[in-house]
Order: C-alpha cells, then sequence, then structure tokens
C-alpha cells in the first residue's frame, strides 16, 4: 500500500519529499560552485509543486545572498530571493502556496491532546503518535487520516516531551555553533530546520540518511576549522 512504498523508498514517491532533498543540495551546489547544478535543484524544485519546497528555496537563497555576495549584489540577491520565489510560487501553485492542505488541523489536534492527557514532560512514548491519533481523527470525524504529524518539532515533542525536545534542540543549537564558519552548511541546516517544521523529514530513511551525513559533516568541519 501507499503507506508501506512512503516508508520504503521515501523521497521517490513524495513530491514534496523530493524538493526537499533538493532544495537542501543548492547550499553545497553553490558552494562548490558546480556551473547551472544550482540553477538545475531550483528549476526541479519548481517543477515538484511543492509548498515547503518553496518555502526551503526561499530561505536558502537569502542566505545564500547573505554569505555569497558583496555589497550591493548582496542586497540585490537577498530581494530577489525574497520577492521572485514567492512570485513563482503564486504562479506555480496558486492558492495552495499558502494552502495548509490540512496541517494546521492535525497540528492543533496533537498539541490538544499532548496538553491534555500526554506526559509534558516525557511525552507519550517512542512511535505512540501513530498508534494514537489516527484513532483520535477517526473518532473526531475527519475526512483526511494523517499517519504522521507534517512537523517533526511538534511530533518529537509528543513522543518524547520536553525533555526530549530539548535534548533535540540544544543538539540542533550545537551544530549550528558548530556550522557558523561554513556558509553552505549553516544554509543547510537552517533549511533542514524549516523542512522539519513543515513535513517529516525525520521519518522518511532517505531523508534521515542526509540529516546524519549533514552532522558527520558539520563535526568534521569544524575539527578542521580548529586544528
Amino acid at each position: 500500500n501507499r503507506f508501506a512504498i512512503d516508508n520504503a523508498i521515501g523521497i521517490l514517491s513524495n513530491s514534496a519529499q523530493d524538493a526537499t532533498l533538493l532544495a537542501l543540495l543548492i547550499p553545497y551546489a553553490i558552494h562548490k560552485q558546480r556551473q547551472y547544478i544550482p540553477t538545475l535543484f531550483v528549476v526541479a524544485v519548481l517543477l515538484a509543486k511543492s509548498s515547503t519546497g518553496f518555502g526551503i528555496l526561499g530561505l536558502e537563497l537569502f542566505f545564500a545572498g547573505l554569505f555569497y555576495f558583496k555589497r550591493w549584489e548582496k542586497v540585490i540577491f537577498m530581494i530577489m530571493a525574497s520577492v521572485m520565489v514567492p512570485i513563482s510560487g503564486h504562479f506555480i501553485l496558486g492558492a495552495k502556496l499558502l494552502n495548509s492542505d490540512g496541517r494546521n488541523t492535525i497540528w492543533a489536534t496533537t498539541l490538544t491532546f499532548f496538553l491534555e492527557k500526554v506526559d509534558h514532560l516525557w511525552g507519550a512514548g517512542a512511535g505512540s503518535w501513530i498508534v494514537i491519533l489516527p484513532q483520535v481523527q477517526a473518532i473526531a470525524g475527519n475526512k483526511t487520516i494523517f499517519l504522521w504529524a507534517h512537523n517533526d518539532v511538534l511530533q518529537t515533542m509528543f513522543e518524547y516531551g520536553g525533555v526530549g525536545l530539548g535534548l533535540l534542540a540544544v543538539f540542533y543549537l550545537s551544530l549550528l555553533v558548530h556550522a557558523r564558519k561554513s556558509p553552505w552548511m549553516f544554509c543547510t541546516l537552517v533549511g533542514m530546520l524549516l523542512g522539519a517544521a513543515l513535513q517529516m523529514p525525520f521519518r522518511l530513511f532517505p531523508l534521515c540518511f542526509f540529516y546524519c551525513l549533514m552532522v558527520k559533516e558539520v563535526f568534521k568541519e569544524s575539527k578542521i576549522c580548529e586544528i
């Protein structure tokens, strides 16, 4: 079934996840000065027609302008990233650009259940969301049943509580601190955080693997800088 396929091959069966991964690769392509590759990735993200992809694309191009250009070129590129990406999204996606596709509802349901019935400190337990929330949605009569919270930050809090979310926040902050001298890594980490807030990259193996590689590269680069 579709759920099994999504778990098996992840991004290959989901255009939003395709767009997420491609957008996350753009800072590295710019860093390596690969001719035409960043442009191809941008075009691919546009063709994927994913609002999440557009969000990550705009954010990362903005930071790329901040880090990789000088003086007035920096301002022009950052303005273009802030204006042209939303305009392109409007023409390609129309109203879907800002349409949550039910995310607002499932986020509110998750947060309400967590606040009312889950231990705030320790959470409901690993893997508990997919056991509990589909039933809650069915009882509420939702037309669409979500199998993930579509927000890995919120789902982490639901399953692991304030302790787990706090540890994740500290770890991620340490990554940003270690990556502060590497523009492409910092851009990618910021994009990863936005993707985690709008999608479920931690629940799909290919993106989890990509995140693990990023963690390895960040600490590797940090050691090189210290030496």
